[in-house]
């Protein structure tokens, strides 16, 4: 029996069956030692891939890299506790710190989280020489049994060792010993490194016997907390166990410590929902920002002396959506001398003055009140009221650039002060380009905007309303500072406004251009009144030159009260829907110059002290002789 054939093998020492012998490599022969040249590997190096170097690109790319890794850091601690009370020991660290530090601590018995957790998160900002810059720390894990041992401590300043440090509180013995993690991540390296260098913990000690609280979870303000201050953005975010539970607690002292605690650029103040109190004035400072949840969500009540204020001069900042009620004092205004405020704004809140004798806003100053904003906000007033609710009144420094739009305006029929009172009563210069607009008020009988001493400005749209109560002050006034007598009102635009339902007093006008106290005024466009028995009442003097008086609508009156021997209408427009009423007589000046021929209709003027017309045919008639 025999096998397949799969052929033979070549004999030893020829190669392709012994079809030829290899006669040389790479053009050596005989006895060849080849080198990694002679097989095309001349730039190979056998090296270990440990020791394998970056190619120049690769490391010229990688150092223009930020070296993450000294920003972030963790070190491990374990510590072991004795029997004695209020047992504490210190995390500290040296230096400058800027950024996010977290703590984690376990109970260490069998296995390493059996007895609980709790979990901190520092937003901690401060240089090497004890001044803080930021500061919150919130706790976003509290489990097990833990918690009802152990506190951590906010982070201080230890001046007698000058270092920062926070401590670890054995609140009783029940678990012993504990695992501290405590990792970071810093906004520079110095930071980091300073945190990675100095981060010890000190032995046990018993000398402090002061008691801290149990901790309690915050998740819900970790992302506030954690997102917006890791990046060194200047928030402080009210969610401390300092703070209080937020109904009723009083704010007041800690934020004011957080503002304080501020960089010279300023920072934020974030204040979660619900009903606090104030016992001192939260005071502004420049680039500072508060902000609320929502003016129906925050509430701040100022029940000792208003809510805010400034204590130096006050430029570019911001109060947003929040409530805030004073029942003793203005609400907000300067504190502790004379100060300029400028540069500010205003959203989103609802603003509560309960005190009859104060205001909502009071700034009676020789300094500046300028370009300041308040919008899309609810602003009320008690009954009974003396004051304004927002009174602005200049001695020296300017009131100008100023901005209220789209408010709702409440006095529960106050009937003894306009809402808003602007006045300079300075003897060199004007308040001036004050624009109020879309203000809609309800029962501001004392009237709604009084300006004295104004320059230019601009009021459109603003409307009053009260179903059944009489109106005892003007709805708008444009008059003079008894103070400044050298000045008057001038070039004020009134645009689309007017009163709803009740009825005017004798001598209270829609519109009050005080005759020889305002001049070169406007008053533009379709200005309602539905009051059916006066319409709408403008008072102003229409002599030559004075005002615009364009579109009032079919029911309204203007009333000229002016001296029966000042002044002429010529030159003053005053265009009537339906005829003109007047309840004192109107003088006409004789014509410069005898007016030329109309393209249509015709023109009435005097010539001669002859009243004549002219129409668009070139005729003239004469009305009445000299």
């Amino acid at each position: 029996m025999t096998g397949p054939s799969y052929g033979t093998l070549p004999e030893p020492g020829t190669v392709g069956g012994g079809r030829g012998a290899v006669s040389s490599v790479a053009g050596k022969a005989g006895a060849v030692t080849l080198v990694k040249g002679d097989v095309g590997l001349a730039q190979v190096d056998n090296t270990s891939d440990a020791n394998k170097p970056l190619s120049t690109v690769a490391a010229a790319a990688l150092g223009n890299k930020v070296d993450k890794i000294d920003r972030l850091g963790e070190k491990v601690f374990a510590i072991s506790f004795g029997s004695a009370a209020n047992e504490k020991a210190d995390l500290y660290f040296t230096g400058s710190t800027n950024g996010v530090i977290q703590v984690a601590m376990t109970g260490q018995y069998a296995t390493i989280n059996s007895m609980g957790t709790i979990n901190v998160v520092y937003s901690f900002s401060g240089n090497g020489t004890g001044t803080i810059f930021e500061n919150t720390m919130t706790c976003t894990v509290a489990q097990g049994s833990l918690p009802s041992s152990f506190a951590l401590t906010p982070i201080t300043w230890d001046a007698a060792n000058g270092r920062w440090k926070f401590s670890i509180s054995h609140r009783n013995t029940s678990i012993n010993p504990v695992a501290v993690r405590v990792s970071w991540q810093q906004t520079d390296t110095a930071a980091a490194t300073a945190l990675q260098n100095t981060l010890a913990v000190s032995p046990v000690y018993t000398t402090d016997a002061t008691t801290y609280p149990a901790p309690v979870a915050q998740v819900a303000a970790l992302q506030a907390t954690v997102t917006t201050k890791q990046f060194g953005l200047g928030v402080s975010v009210v969610t401390d166990p300092q703070w209080g539970s937020g109904t009723g607690s009083d704010i007041g002292p800690a934020a004011n410590a957080a503002i304080a605690a501020m960089p010279a650029t300023g920072g934020r103040l974030m204040i979660p929902g619900g009903n606090w109190t104030t016992s001192q004035r939260i005071i502004l400072k420049d680039g500072v920002e508060i902000e609320g949840a929502g003016r129906y969500a925050t509430k701040i009540t100022g029940s000792v002396e208003g809510v805010f204020g400034w204590s130096s001069h006050l430029s570019q900042w911001s109060i947003k959506n929040l409530r805030a009620d004073s029942t003793n004092g203005h609400l907000m205004t300067t504190k502790g001398g004379d100060y300029s405020i400028s540069q500010g704004e205003l959203e989103g809140v609802w603003l509560v003055c309960t005190d009859t004798a104060s205001s909502i806003f009071h700034h009676d100053s020789a300094w500046d009140y300028i370009k300041i904003s308040i919008t899309h906000s609810r602003l009320d007033r008690v009954a009974g009221s003396t004051r304004p609710g927002w009174y602005v009144r200049n001695s020296i420094g300017a009131a100008n650039s100023n901005i209220w739009k789209n408010l709702w305006v409440q006095s529960y029929n106050n009937t003894l002060a306009p809402f808003f009172y602007v006045e300079s009563t300075s003897p060199s210069s004007y308040a001036y380009d004050n624009t109020f607009e879309e203000i809609i008020g309800e029962q501001n009988r004392g009237g709604v905007i009084h300006l004295y001493n104004n320059l230019g400005g601009y009021i459109r749209n603003v409307v009053d309303w009260d179903a059944v109560g009489n109106y005892t002050g003007d709805l708008i006034k444009i008059g003079q500072s008894a103070a400044a007598p050298a000045f008057r009102s001038r070039k004020v635009t009134i645009v689309n406004c007017g009163r709803r339902g009740g009825a005017l007093d004798a001598g209270v006008y829609d519109i009050n251009l005080v005759p020889g106290q305002a001049f070169r005024c406007a008053v533009i466009g379709a200005n309602h009144s539905s009051e059916p028995t006066s319409g709408l009442r403008i008072n102003a003097d229409i002599a030559a030159g004075q005002h615009d008086i364009i579109n009032v609508p079919p029911d309204g009156t203007v009333y000229p009260g002016q001296p029966a021997s000042t002044g002429t209408m010529h030159g003053s427009r005053v265009h009537f829907a339906a005829g003109i009423v007047l309840d004192a007589q109107m003088n006409l000046g004789n014509a410069a110059v005898a007016p030329g021929t109309p393209a249509s209709g015709g023109v009435m003027y005097v010539e001669a002290g002859a009243l004549k017309y002219k129409g668009s045919g070139g005729t003239v008639t004469v009305i009445g002789p000299a």
